[in-house]
This record gives C-alpha cells, structure tokens and sequence, in this order.
C-alpha cells in the first residue's frame, strides 16, 4: 500500500510502498529507531510514525538543524524521517486519505 516518508535531511516527501507488517516501520524511520510513536495528524485517522526516542534528552542521534521539521497542526519539533498511513475503524493501516501535495502544504522544514 502507498505510504509518505517525510526527510527532513533531504528535504524531501516521496510516496514509498508499505506492505502491512509494522517492522518496516522502524527500517522507514531509520537511524536506530528501537520504538516510534504515532500522531494523529487529521480527524480522517491519517497518522505520521515518529521516532520515539528522538527527544530523548541526550540523543546524539540527530541533529536539530539538519534533521527537523514541523507539521502545521502539531505543536512541536518532529526529530528525523517520518512515515505517513492511514488507519481504518479497527486500527488496521490503510493508505492515506490526504493526497502528498496536501501533505507538501502541511511540512515546515526547519532550515
């Protein structure tokens, strides 16, 4: 299924394919990712995978200039590369609802 990575580094949004099993999650995110957390990002269930350990306090793992951005509707720093789903009545991972440009519109990069 279509799926968004979010890299702050590249600068970039590329549509990726995501095949349902949850591991591919972390191998997405990258950079030693031992747990992710989800944000909610729309009342449609679209949700953006994050490393949940990137604000750890002490973590050498990213660098705030260069591995940043911020989602319009999110209060708060994002730390290193993001997946985007959707989620379905059961919490099962769909594709998204919102289209990528839509998405384009919502990241701030941090440069």
């Amino acid at each position: 299924m279509k799926a968004f990575l979010i890299d702050p580094r590249e600068r970039k949004i590329t549509t990726v394919e995501y095949h349902g099993d949850y591991k591919e999650i972390y191998t997405f995110i990258g950079n030693e990712c031992k747990e992710f957390a989800n944000i909610v990002m729309n009342h449609k269930r679209d949700m953006m995978y994050i490393d949940a350990g990137a604000r750890r306090e002490g973590d050498k793992r990213y660098n705030m200039a260069k591995d940043s951005f911020q989602h319009k509707r999110y209060r708060g720093l994002l730390l290193g590369r993001a997946l985007v789903l959707g989620s379905d009545d059961f919490g099962e991972s769909t594709e998204p609802v919102m289209t990528i440009e839509h998405l384009q519109q919502e990241i701030v990069w941090r440069r």
